[in-house]
């Protein structure tokens, strides 16, 4: 069996790509989800599709289009009728550009019936602080459509909180206001971290980040003390608990 990174190789000399693309495809998704059937609630079929306003250009475009979206999805529900299958994707400008453009992508997959049950919205706050607001509508939004959503990989540098009086206040405060977004919305079922502690954070070995600190992204320390992160998480969980 071929593994992902061979993929581009046997792609690019295969007779029939679209047929060859499908194959692997169809083959990597039976082999993960058939091994973990009946164990796993709901699947990331596709992830970050996205490059901006446009699908990102890889071998699955390449060979396939963007209907290599649509036959990762239907080989899942064939695999795991009982699963729930989402699209991941990290949108900043949820008002901009790429914001409508993976709306867009998601009602021509609805369009065409692509067996899709939710979106991942990733919130990595790497560069700026999310617009919560903007956020609230954007779920408010692919709620409409019928589809579930769930914050994924959450995670937010220190850095950017650089300018207030406490900077470690304010990173919770961002923690807090982010999860009750989706606490806010029946339409948002789950929120993930993308890690728990300081000690062990990706941005602290990839350029450029890892340069420049500190990164600090989770709710708790280096030392696995409890930030106001995670005591902002715990708020806004009791807040909803309350009502």
């Amino acid at each position: 069996m071929t593994f992902p990174k061979q993929w581009i190789e046997v792609i690019n000399t295969a007779s029939d790509p679209k047929k060859t693309m499908g194959g692997l495809i169809k083959r990597y998704i039976e082999t993960a989800m058939g091994h973990y059937k009946g164990r796993i609630s709901s699947w990331d079929v596709v992830n970050e599709p996205m490059a901006g306003e446009a699908l990102y250009p890889s071998i699955f475009t390449q060979s396939m289009g963007e209907e290599y979206i649509d036959f990762a999805f239907k080989i899942a529900q064939e695999v795991d009728p009982d699963c729930s299958l989402f699209l991941n994707e990290q949108i900043i400008d949820y008002d901009g550009p790429s914001g409508k453009a993976f709306l867009a992508l998601l009602a021509r997959l609805l369009e065409r019936e692509v067996p899709i049950h939710g979106v991942g919205l990733q919130s990595h706050h790497i560069n700026r602080i999310h617009d919560t607001e903007a956020l609230k509508k954007y779920i408010r939004t692919i709620g409409e459509m019928g589809l579930k959503v769930e914050i994924t990989e959450l995670d937010m540098r220190l850095l950017l909180f650089g300018d207030e009086q406490d900077p470690y206040q304010a990173q919770g405060d961002q923690f807090k206001k982010i999860v009750e977004v989706c606490l806010d919305d029946p339409a948002c079922t789950g929120v993930t971290l993308w890690g728990l502690t300081d000690g062990a954070n990706w941005m602290d070995g990839v350029p450029p980040f890892k340069w420049k600190s500190p990164n600090s992204p989770n709710i708790l320390d280096e030392d696995m003390r409890k930030k106001p992160a995670y005591v902002g998480i715990w708020e806004a969980l009791k807040g909803a608990q309350n009502h």
